[in-house]
């Protein structure tokens, strides 16, 4: 085997993942929680995927994983969030010596 990803999701984003993908669409709410923008921002950030090719990818990882009905944030929706948090990653990496 020549590479893989392995992606785990704790209990707790998983159920509140699960619940917001049973909800359906909700206009004008906070719909996503911040630790669900978080994780898909560092996915973006770790691959340095544009926002719309980080939505299909993780749209991908999940239909792989058996998790296609998960309902992952749109574009917009991580763009408009991404102001409001304060990811711990860098684009560049740290110089230890």
């Amino acid at each position: 085997m020549r590479s893989s990803l392995t992606l785990w999701l704790s209990a707790g984003v998983y159920r509140d993942w699960c619940d917001i993908s049973k909800q359906g669409k909700v206009v004008g709410e906070k719909h996503y929680s911040d630790l669900i923008i978080e994780l898909c921002l560092t996915i973006r950030q770790v691959y340095r995927l544009p926002l719309r090719q980080c939505t299909g990818f993780l749209k991908s990882i999940f239909s792989l994983m058996g998790l296609s009905d998960l309902a992952v944030p749109n574009y917009s929706t991580l763009s408009r969030r991404a102001s409001g948090l304060d990811l711990k990653l860098s684009g560049k990496p740290s110089d230890q010596k």
